[in-house]
């Protein structure tokens, strides 16, 4: 766990380091508008990657980026999905996402709020997990402290006892066995609260592995979930048109049936008229 946050810490650095080159070259390059299916991608490569939570968080983000490049034919770099992921983040935490993407079709963005929930999770118990991790080494070093501390001002209280001083040391006093048992108390206290701590390390790791694996079957069987309403919802929407298109046909035969309806009745009128006009004038003759 030391050596991960270690090396997340490294790759912050670097990644701060390139930040006013990869500026500059930003204001070279056309202006890119973030909109909704960039962000949906970006936020599935996040899910997909977690670099939040990677020994590498940097080659994590460099993939995101690569794989985001990829699928619109962009060139964003590294520092830019990062930015722009924190930004979406931030947006969500605020309650700000469905305002922003309010434009947008509703499943994508019904998509993207559940996604960005399960990553403010991941991502708030990674934070939970690195800060007691902190704490109880901070700790560890403060009670470390402390006894060199005590050990110092016994060693101190000795020698005044002894009438020697720091300049003029006089005679080394010889360990009584008392004290080495107690030496070896200490370092046994110390050992045995580095172990116990070790292994409550262990347990929160194994609990946070297993709680982040539940989320992901969750969210897997949410996806499954979803993919099934769509593929409900276009069956309907293909029944709906097929059935709509019925009706116009229909529509359309009536009403041409209506039209020659209508022909025929003035064709029988006009002859009719005709043969009434051809007897009067019979009549008349």
């Amino acid at each position: 766990m030391e050596q991960l946050l270690a090396e997340q810490e490294e790759e912050r650095k670097r990644d701060d380091a390139d930040a006013a080159v990869a500026d500059g070259r930003k204001q070279r390059k056309k202006q890119f508008r973030w909109k909704l299916n960039h962000d949906l991608a970006l936020v599935k490569a996040v899910l997909a990657h977690t670099p939040f939570s990677s020994v590498k968080p940097g080659d994590a983000w460099a993939t995101i980026a690569g794989s985001i490049n990829k699928l619109f034919e962009l060139s964003l770099d590294k520092l830019a999905v990062h930015r722009r992921f924190d930004l979406v983040l931030e947006a969500h935490r605020k309650e700000e996402t469905k305002n922003r993407y309010r434009s947008g079709i509703e499943e994508e963005v019904c998509e993207i709020v559940r996604l960005l929930n399960d990553l403010m999770s991941l991502i708030d118990d990674q934070k939970l997990l690195e800060k007691g991790y902190t704490q109880a080494k901070q700790k560890k070093l403060d009670d470390s402290k402390l006894k060199a501390e005590e050990i110092r001002v016994a060693a101190c209280t000795t020698i005044k006892r002894s009438g020697s001083s720091p300049e003029n040391p006089g005679p080394v006093p010889k360990k009584s066995p008392t004290d080495s048992t107690l030496i070896d108390l200490w370092k046994e206290k110390q050992e045995s609260e580095r172990q116990q701590e070790m292994k409550r390390l262990d347990v929160e790791q194994q609990r946070y592995d297993a709680e982040r694996a539940e989320k992901v079957v969750d969210r897997d069987l949410e996806k499954k979930k979803l993919d099934l309403q769509q593929q409900q919802f276009e069956l309907e929407r293909d029944r709906f048109n097929h059935q709509r298109d019925k009706d116009k046909e229909e529509f359309k035969l009536r009403e041409k049936e209506l039209i020659l309806r209508e022909e025929e009745r003035k064709s029988q009128m006009a002859t009719q008229t005709a043969l009434l006009q051809l007897l009067m004038k019979k009549c008349e003759i």
